[in-house]
This record gives structure tokens, sequence and C-alpha cells, in this order.
């Protein structure tokens, strides 16, 4: 094994005197070939060894062997890898750099801020360099534009690519991206038309990047049609560009082309993943296809762990298929799979339990949540009330509506309607009234639902409705 192995066999985790070890017999080489030191300093970045590298340079120093600007760039890339944009930032500080600066060393220090989510920062750095003395290239241009793709700050990437007058493929894809992190799908579509114009050819980055935009923006249409074309721009598909056909089929309820999709993906020699697996569940759960939906999990049980998200499009799917004891059923497996249920999850169960007419395992549900550290949402309590009304548990309802009230959620119409039809069956028209009080204080107007319920005429529930009004006014 030779120094440069040994010095990577290390790791991250060496220390100087383990270092200075390893390169005893190469580091008066170093001082007469200054590129050898750059070699063994590119071959660490490349590994993502930061700490290692500068492990490095700090013994170079500590033996008198010249310590050169491109030195200190290879360990600035290095950090850029790694995403460790202090280090990097704290060495485009360093002597070397600050008397003889160069584009790599700033181009790694805006990819190192990019890549660690401070896109702000790669901005700054990109706009300072004119003052430092140096002159932005194209790659320093392209890392710009992806330091906005992280922030999801498309409009500032497609200002960035309208100034570079020799924007390229790598560019383009860059602002596509950052549009398609905010689902702004016609200004994606829009900078593809300019890459056309451009006789700039559109690369399988740029094209996942459009499905995936239109995916988001609902466009289920559109996002196929892209897919369908690739092949035409003699591109080949990826597990993403499937990933995200088939999310769309089930944003646009398409559950049959769905499977069609991934159907023809081992003709494409792609293997699908877990993901592809979820969206397809996800597919089978908008049309209620619940006996799908389990063929599919059991399917990707065979290759993967099946995760959170494939157990609760599972349970929604049979929510929407109205199988409440298979739903329940899964969700119970689910720790056993060691997947965690979340707030969706129980959401589809305790749904599945109302449309069961289950308002004791939709109860049970619900009391569970304080204890796995979950807040009921909106759509918790919707389908727990929806549960006791229909099982003609008016008190039950009334005490949930309340404790939204009191909470940090508040009631909306379909959790009034609902507890209010409970009181209506149960001839409860005094606690019909205190609803309608409830609904006035968080500004909901009744509508319809108290017309009056049977054994209450309509006038004595008009009239108190109007008194109360008066004294909520008051």
């Amino acid at each position: 094994m030779g120094p440069l192995e040994r010095l990577v066999s290390l790791g991250n985790g060496g220390t100087p005197h383990e270092v200075r070890r390893v390169l005893d017999s190469e580091l008066q080489t170093w001082t007469t070939s200054p590129r050898k030191a750059t070699m063994f300093l590119s071959t660490l970045a490349q590994k993502k060894f930061p700490d290692l590298a500068l492990n490095v340079v700090d013994t170079m120093r500590a033996t008198a062997v010249e310590v050169n600007s491109i030195h200190i760039s290879a360990v600035v890339g290095a950090a850029a890898r790694s995403a460790r944009w202090t280090l990097a930032l704290w060495l485009l500080q360093s002597p070397e750099l600050l008397a003889d600066p160069n584009v790599f060393a700033w181009n790694a220090g805006i990819s190192a801020c990019e890549a660690g989510k401070e896109w702000e920062r790669a901005l700054l750095l990109f706009e300072s360099m004119p003052a430092a003395g140096i002159e932005p290239d194209k790659v320093s241009r392209n890392a710009a534009i992806s330091a906005c793709k992280s922030g999801s700050n498309w409009q500032l990437a497609v200002n960035l690519l309208r100034s570079f007058d020799s924007a390229d493929v790598i560019s383009f894809g860059a602002a596509i991206t950052a549009c398609e992190k905010c689902g702004m799908w016609e200004e994606a579509l829009s900078l593809a038309e300019s890459m056309q114009a451009r006789r700039i050819s559109l690369d399988l980055v740029c094209y996942n990047a459009m499905m995936s935009a239109c995916q988001k923006g609902q466009q289920w249409q559109c996002t196929l049609g892209l897919l369908f074309r690739m092949p035409l721009a003699r591109l080949s598909p990826d597990v993403v560009s499937f990933n995200a056909a088939i999310t769309a089929c089930e944003q646009g309820s398409q559950w049959q082309l769905a499977l069609s999709i991934l159907a023809t993906m081992p003709a494409s020699r792609i293997s699908p993943d877990l993901m592809t697996f979820n969206a397809m569940i996800s597919a089978c759960a908008s049309s209620a296809q619940w006996e799908l939906a389990l063929s599919t999990l059991r399917e990707a049980s065979i290759q993967y762990m099946p995760d959170t998200i494939s157990f609760s499009a599972a349970i929604t799917a049979l929510e929407k298929g109205c199988q409440w004891e298979m739903a329940l059923n899964i969700l119970r497996r689910m720790p056993e799979a060691s997947a965690e249920p979340n707030l969706v999850s129980f959401n589809a169960a305790i749904s599945a339990c109302e449309k069961g007419w289950q308002w004791e395992h939709a109860m049970q549900i619900f009391g569970r949540l304080p204890d796995l550290n979950l807040t009921p949402d909106l759509i918790t309590y919707n389908a727990t009330v929806a549960a006791c009304e229909k099982g003609a548990q008016w008190l039950l309802a009334m005490d949930l509506l309340f404790k939204m009230y009191l909470g940090r959620q508040l009631p909306d119409d379909i959790s009034f309607n609902s507890a209010t039809i409970a009181c209506e069956k149960a001839g409860a028209w005094q606690a019909t009234l205190d609803i309608l009080e409830l609904m006035l204080k968080v500004q909901i107007l009744p509508d319809a639902v108290f017309a009056g319920p049977p054994k209450v005429s309509r006038s004595q529930v008009l009239h108190a409705m109007h008194l109360r009004m008066i004294l909520f006014l008051n």
C-alpha cells in the first residue's frame, strides 16, 4: 500500500501525528514537486475528506513545505463536496488565497454554500468575486443559479440565467429545477422553449425537472406528455422520470395509466424503487382501488421495507374502499414492520372507521394520538366527529367540537354540520343552538342545516337563533 492509499485509509478521523507518519517519506519530494501534493489533496477532495486534507496542509506548513493557492483550493473543493460551507468560507480567507485568489476556489466556495442550503451566502460570494479580482466564469454562474434552486428562489434563478450570455444546458437545468421546487410549471416549460430557441438540447435533468414541476402543478397530462416525448429527444427515462409520471397519474385519478407506466419500466431496464411503489399505491388510493393497492404493497415488500408512506397510502385506499377492518389491521402491523404511523395514517384509519359506522374504533384511535405526541388536525377532528354523528353519539360530537374551539384547531363548516346532524338525530335542539353560538364566535354563517330538527318547530328554532344572535352581537 502506497502513501496515498495509506493516507486515504485514515479517513477524516486521521490525527496530525498519523498524517505526519504516513507522509514522512513524501514531504521532501513535495518541496520540489508541488503538483504531487496537489494530486494527494485532490484525491482527498474526491473522497470527501476535508478534515484529512486540512491536516495534510497543516503538516506541510509545519515541515516548511510550501503551500500555495492551488493546494488550498483543493481543500475548499473537499469542503464543497461535504457541504462544509463554514470551512470553505474560512479557507477562502487563508493567506495563500488572499495573495493569489483563483476562480476554482471561489467556485468551490459557492458550491459549498449551495450544498449547505446557504443560498444567500452563495450569491453574496458570487457577487463579491469582481471585488476580489476574480472574473466569474460559466461554472461560477451555474453554481449561483444552483444556489437559487436550493433556496427555492426561482425568480432570482431565472433573472440570473437571463443575464448570462453564454448559458448552457447546465445553467438552464439549474433554473428549471429552481422553478420545479416551487411548482412553477409554466415558467419551467417557458425556459425549455428558450433552450430550443437557442438550439440547446434538453438533457435528462431538464426533462425530469419539467415533469416534476408539472406534477407539482397538478398538470398530469403535461407530465405524461413529457415522458412520452423523451424517446423522441433520444433520451431514456430513469426512475425519477417514471416516479413523476406515476405520481401525476395519482393526482389525475388515472390508476390504469399508472399501472401501464409501471409495467413498461422493466422494458426500459429500470427497476422500480420504493418511491415508485408508493406512488402506485397512492394512485390506487385516489381511485379506491384497494385490492390493487394491497397487491402493490405486497410486491413492494418483496424488494424493499415498506415505509410509513407505503402503509398510509394503503390505509387510504382501504378507507376509500370502505374496508375499515383491513385498514385497522394494516395500522396495527406498521410498528412490527418498523414503520411508525403518522397523522396521515391515523386520519385515514379514522376515516375508514367513519365510513364503516365504527365510532368506537374511531374514538379509540383518536384517543391514542396524545400518547404518540401527535396533534389532531382539522381532518382528524372532522373524521372523528363524522363517525360520532353516524353512531348517534351527539354528546361526543359536541365534546370534540368544543375541544377544537378551545384548542388550536378551529372548526369549519364540515365540523359544525356533522355535529349539528348528530344533535338533530337525537332531538337535542338546545345543543344545536349552542353550535350556532359557537359558529358565530368563529365567524361561520349558519346554513340550511339549521332549518330545524323534526322534533322542534321551525319558528321555535329561528326565534331562538335570532335571540342568541342579538346577544352575541351585543
